[in-house]
């Protein structure tokens, strides 16, 4: 066919692009050039043994569009889990074409079809991903325990070296705590969310506590295990859930176990639990001869394919999910081995299938996301997305929506519902900061976060809005006594909450696209559509419809950093 960009086309018999919704349906995916004027994609498909004239047909429909490709997608149901299939492209005009494993081919004999097709040769109940019944309409709060509130007015405060609301650095120690959680939980299940992810809370010496001195004791200046546990038994009693953060990375390096080592070296029996450089001698923190999360001498990295340090990771997890918790974050996730988390997640998820492992990965995360590590990552990239849009201005809404298509065909479809969706972080410059303190925009990138394939999540006083740079900017004091009195602000984000955790948002068909320089998300499911339309240019750009929300609205139109949201 001329001006057809052959090259473009593309399928693998794996994930993402053919990907097990359940033992009955697999959904295929083929990618062709942007923009091609195709007349039809279609997926013939069946069972492999019999593939021939009596195999099945389905027209594909184009789902997606990023910056370079097409992305056509079909849910096929299945009368067998033995498949075996092809594609047909149909241009305008011109040659039809075949894509099957011996490439493009005008013209296919379908009785030979076995010598070609492409297969999934068994649907296995493993090959399915089980989202846990939960994470659907999943709305987190994410709380850095030292600075949200103090609860304990009783405990030992001795430690606390600055006054609560004051500056931030470092090494400051303001005093939050587990039970400043527990009495604030009607303020934070008011906003409507209905999860909270807590930083780490286990025995360390830095206010983050991401410097792990043992994983089985709850840092006394945040409280105890039974507090830990008051704090999810209270959550569950409310329909609410909570998510622990594990470092399983790196140590402390004043941990008992690496301090053993630093002591005795190689013959130390801690020694084979990290990871020494041969022949420097005794790990040295001014050496640094030893790996490390970082260049960060006092955070020394764990080997997790030890099996001595394998099996007592395992036990943490374990202990946790008994007592309650319902799942974990995993710091530094990509530099740990895939061999580490294909093992524990099977160890936790044969007990808890309905516990969520999300993986701290800023980059794109495929091999991660197969189906047998973790079920969803911090989605980074979202971040940056919605950051370079509504924030910096950087991009327009056509890249915009290029790149959260993009973002959302790398993975399997069936597990973008536990994609762990952020705009900021403890890690982050607080979005509002960043956005140069304009309130539509934050609003707008949280209408955003709602309308995304995921887990939603803001930042502890994102909702007031709270400001803040970069590290330890960012993890300032939360003002719960000015936070209760309510603000307009607040009203904005319950709204959104409530629409999030409504059918369509939880589980409708995702696209985004560029419409006379508005963004738009649409959302669609049985029980209707929704769309967001969303305008980061400096103008005013009316909109043919009555808003049934709206930030920065006036006279039929969308102001800058404005959003407008349409139900149907």
């Amino acid at each position: 066919m001329v001006g057809m960009n052959l090259q473009a086309i593309y399928h693998q018999p794996d994930f993402p692009y053919v990907d097990p919704i359940d033992t009955r349906h697999l959904r295929f995916v083929v990618r062709t050039a942007r923009g091609e004027a195709l007349s039809k994609v279609l997926l013939h498909y069946g069972n492999k043994y019999l593939f021939g004239p009596a195999h099945r047909t389905i027209e594909m429909r184009l789902e997606r569009s990023d910056e370079r490709f097409d992305f056509y997608a079909c849910l096929a149901p299945l009368d067998d889990r033995r498949i075996g299939y092809l594609f047909e492209i149909v241009p305008p005009e011109g040659e039809t074409y075949f894509l099957s494993e011996k490439g493009l081919s005008i013209g296919f004999d379908m009785n030979e079809a076995y010598k070609w097709y492409f297969q999934f040769p068994y649907v296995h109940e493993s090959d399915v991903v089980h989202v846990p019944s939960w994470v659907h309409d999943a709305v987190f709060y994410q709380i850095f325990p030292e600075r949200f509130r103090l609860g304990n007015v009783y405990k030992d405060k001795s430690y606390i070296n600055m006054k609560w609301g004051g500056k931030v650095d470092c090494a400051s120690f303001a005093g939050g705590d587990l039970r400043g959680i527990i009495d604030s939980l009607d303020y934070i299940q008011g906003l409507g969310v209905n999860a909270i992810y807590l930083n780490p809370i286990f025995s360390a010496m830095t206010n983050h506590a991401y410097d792990t001195m043992d994983y089985l004791q709850i840092e006394p200046r945040f409280g105890t295990e039974e507090d830990l546990k008051e704090l999810i038994d209270k959550l569950h009693s409310r329909g609410m859930h909570i998510v622990l953060d594990a470092v399983f990375n790196h140590v402390s390096y004043y941990s008992p176990a690496f301090q053993d080592v630093v002591q005795r070296g190689e013959q130390s029996e801690n020694a084979s639990l990290f990871m020494l450089h041969q022949g420097t001698g005794k790990p040295d923190i001014k050496k640094r001869n030893y790996e490390t999360f970082s260049n960060t001498g006092y955070m020394p990295k764990i080997d997790v394919d030890c099996e001595k340090a394998a099996t007592y990771l395992e036990k943490v997890a374990l202990h946790y999910l008994e007592l309650g918790i319902d799942g974990w974050r995993f710091d530094v996730a990509d530099e740990v081995s895939h061999r580490f988390w294909k093992r524990l997640r099977l160890k936790i998820k044969e007990r808890f299938p309905e516990a969520i492992l999300i993986g701290e990965i800023w980059h794109r995360s495929e091999p991660f996301m197969r189906g047998d590590e973790f079920d969803g990552i911090m989605n980074y990239p979202l971040y940056y997305t919605i950051l370079d849009y509504l924030a910096l201005h950087r991009i327009d809404a056509k890249e915009a929506a290029d790149r959260l298509n993009g973002i959302y065909m790398l993975y399997r479809e069936s597990m973008l519902p536990m994609m762990y969706n952020l705009i900021d972080s403890h890690d982050t410059a607080r979005f509002f900061t960043a956005a140069g303190k304009s309130l539509p925009a934050l609003e707008s990138a949280i209408a955003l976060l709602c309308f995304n394939p995921g887990m939603t999540s803001i930042f502890y006083g994102d909702e007031l809005p709270l400001e803040g740079g970069m590290d330890p900017d960012c993890r300032r004091c939360f003002p719960y006594e000015e936070a209760i009195k309510g603000t307009p602000h607040q009203e904005v984000v319950r709204r959104l909450f409530a629409l999030r955790k409504g059918a369509v948002l939880s589980y409708g068909s995702f696209a985004a696209r560029e419409d006379r320089g508005l963004l738009v998300i649409e959302r669609q499911a049985k029980e209707g559509k929704t769309q967001l339309y969303i305008n980061a240019t400096a103008s005013k750009i009316d909109v043919p419809f009555s808003p049934d929300f709206a930030v920065s609205f006036e006279n039929n139109g969308i102001l800058r950093n404005g959003f407008a949201i349409k139900l149907s």
